[in-house]
């Protein structure tokens, strides 16, 4: 029969090894934690010897070139590990290549009892909708109760197909009134502690390798978790262990009914007749947790322990009665309690209790056994930053951070100031920051998104308070750059390994009645002063293109009336070249025939020119005086003729005497 146990246990408990999945296993002789991985072991199916105990699977970490990642070992030693400069060595990097990364960035197998460091940050990533009254003294919200767990993520994320009647949590109770929060349908519990004393912590006696916020009690501790559900089909699951050297059950009810533990046994479970088919450890070691559900179904799987399927069958008393073999439903209790039996009492931490009044199926107990492992993944790889969920201002989300972003972030910011004139206004804008100090951001500030954003609030309420509303409004670009200049020289950035890359405002809006008709009457005045300005603009382009254009057309005629002047001239010069060339030859001629005629005439043949050119005039213009209409007065001293006038006849005729002569011309060749 043990061996049957054991070979099975064995088969269940085979992971792979693979390049990206590594084995934290644990020696049963010196309880000591090691990492089994692809870098070490050849990669397969990983049998554990007979002294380890394979304790988790882990997945290797990827860091990106622009990430820094905070790690914490078991004694609470810190290493910053930065993707822009990876560490020449470190374990679960099986590639050995870190430092020869081009790009930067790395990947290693977080180590045991090591876990990433998650912090807790003001989240101003997306814009405010409404404006924070900062000028009045913020309030603060705080809690009496520490409620860690039920603020992660894997437990906010969760939705049930099935909504639980009964779901608690261990970061839900409140140990000052006693009161169990219940995140399921049904009612709070109240009056949880009978007797004894319970603690909310992450931590206890053998520390589990996944440190989860529980209720943590000793073996004189006894918790009621309130009435089980009257249905006969029902289903339970929780997430309990063991913490110390007392180790019989955990969660009970009377009658010998024991539910995740059972006479120092981890994984096993008892429903009055019926027993869990294995009494052995399923878990290995007992003091690691302990996800157990069942239903009021069949066996095989209506127990188990992740995808382990225990059953149970009945049995009058242990150990199993090997001749039964017939199986049956487990038996519904009541009401459910922790050590109901200070006999069979144990040291014990309680993570979740989970109660439907319905016999969940196959896929929805499988689902469950899901949530557990994120929940004990995530408890085993992060850990919180310490202080990172105290006191916050009100209204503002936070947001897990595990890898720290270097890259420039961005922040919006939405807020009132006021002016030195006292006039209220909100403004809107952006903030860009960037991390370059990872060790001095983490050594002074547990926020330091929320730091930024207050240090930039009070750096532009102090910019705007010294100026009136009218100045902000024709001098705010400069007033803002201002202030960002004088801002990014401040020691307040280089403490916290912080830089201030930018300050921009998108958009301010006054806030009083009497500031915005006022503002409205100065945008109306501003907007009429700008289409007049339009249309004056408008208006003189119009008159300044019909300029252009007449000085265009002036020109032209200029440049016509100075074409034609030149060809005037061009024409004149020609007509007296050539006429100047026809005399020159008429000269010519008569200068020669001149010669031929008179060889030895006295007279210079151009003196003889002359005077042949002075008669023909003569003759020209006695000609065009006689044939024309003109009347002609001759005075008779003066001309050299004799008139015929007609003769009357009754008045004498004249002498011969006074008769004209006619005087014979020279006949002459006409001028040329």
């Amino acid at each position: 029969g043990d061996q049957g146990v054991r070979s099975h246990i064995v088969v269940e408990q085979a992971p792979m090894l693979t390049k990206d999945a590594g084995i934290v296993v644990r020696d049963r002789s010196t309880a000591e934690l090691s990492l089994v991985s692809a870098c070490t072991e050849t990669p397969g199916p990983f049998f554990p010897s007979p002294v380890r105990d394979i304790v988790e699977t882990r997945q290797r970490l990827h860091i990106a070139p622009h990430q820094a990642l905070l790690v914490q070992d078991i004694d609470g030693r810190t290493e910053i590990l930065s993707g822009a400069n990876p560490p020449a060595r470190i374990a679960g990097n099986c590639d050995n290549t870190t430092g020869k990364a081009v790009a930067g960035g790395f990947a290693f197998f977080l180590p045991p009892l090591s876990r990433v460091v998650r912090m807790k940050w003001s989240d101003y990533s997306k814009p405010q909708e409404k404006a924070a009254n900062l000028t009045t003294t913020p309030q603060l919200q705080t809690s009496t109760r520490r409620r860690r767990t039920s603020k992660s993520r894997v437990v906010l994320a969760q939705e049930w197909d099935q909504k639980p009647e009964t779901w608690l949590v261990g970061g839900d109770y409140d140990p000052i009134a006693d009161l169990w929060v219940n995140r399921g349908t049904g009612g709070n519990v109240s009056d949880v502690v009978r007797s004894g004393a319970v603690a909310v912590s992450t931590t206890g006696s053998n520390a589990p390798t996944a440190q989860l916020v529980s209720l943590v009690g000793g073996a004189s501790t006894v918790l009621e978790l309130g009435s089980f559900p009257s249905s006969s089909r029902w289903t339970l699951c929780s997430l309990s262990r063991y913490t110390g050297g007392s180790k019989r059950s955990v969660i009970a009810a009377p009658g010998g009914w024991a539910h995740g533990h059972y006479r120092g046994f981890a994984g096993v479970a008892r429903y009055g007749y019926n027993t869990t088919d294995m009494i052995s450890d399923i878990i290995r070691p007992d003091t690691e947790w302990v996800p157990m559900c069942s239903t009021s179904g069949k066996a095989p799987d209506n127990v188990r322990v992740y995808d382990m399927e225990l059953g149970v069958n009945p049995g009058e008393s242990l150990p199993l009665d090997k001749t039964k073999t017939s199986r049956s439903s487990p038996e519904r209790p009541s009401r459910l309690f922790v050590n109901v039996d200070r006999y069979d009492a144990s040291d014990f931490a309680l993570a979740e209790v989970i109660v439907w009044n319905t016999e969940l199926s196959y896929t929805e107990v499988t689902e469950v056994m899901d949530y557990f492992r994120a929940r004990l993944n995530d408890a085993a790889t992060y850990i919180d930053q310490a202080g990172s969920e105290d006191a916050q201002l009100s209204d503002v989300p936070r947001k897990d951070v595990t890898g720290i972003d270097l890259r420039t972030q961005k922040a919006f910011y939405k807020f009132q100031v006021r002016t030195s004139d006292n006039l209220r206004m909100i403004l809107d804008g952006t903030i860009f920051w960037q991390v370059e100090d990872p060790a001095a951001m983490l050594a002074t500030t547990s926020d330091p998104e929320g730091d930024v954003w207050s240090k930039c609030r009070s750096v532009l309420l102090d910019a705007v308070s010294r100026v009136a509303f009218r100045d902000f409004m024709s001098t705010s670009s400069e007033l803002l750059e201002q202030a960002y200049q004088d801002s990014r020289n401040d020691t307040f950035w280089t403490e916290r390994g912080l830089s201030l890359v930018g300050l921009e405002m998108s958009s301010f809006e006054p806030i009083d009645a009497r500031t915005i008709v006022d503002l409205r009457t100065l945008v109306a005045q501003r907007v009429e002063r700008i289409v007049k300005l339009t249309k004056q603009t408008s208006e003189s382009e119009v008159r300044r293109v019909k300029i252009a254009a007449d000085i265009a057309l002036e020109s032209n005629r200029t440049s016509l009336i100075q074409v034609k002047a030149e060809n005037t001239r061009l024409e004149a010069q020609t007509r007296g070249a050539t006429e100047g060339e026809r005399q020159a030859r008429g000269v010519a001629a008569f200068i020669s025939g001149l010669a031929s005629m008179f060889p030895a005439a006295s007279m210079l043949p151009v003196e003889l020119y002359e005077h042949y050119i002075i008669l023909a005039s003569r003759a020209r213009q006695a000609q065009v005086l006689f044939n024309g209409r003109a009347d002609v007065f001759i005075k008779p001293k003066a001309t050299n003729v004799s008139l015929l006038l007609p003769v009357d006849s009754e008045a004498p005729a004249l002498p011969r005497t006074l008769q004209p002569k006619a005087e014979a011309l020279p006949m002459l060749p006409p001028p040329p």
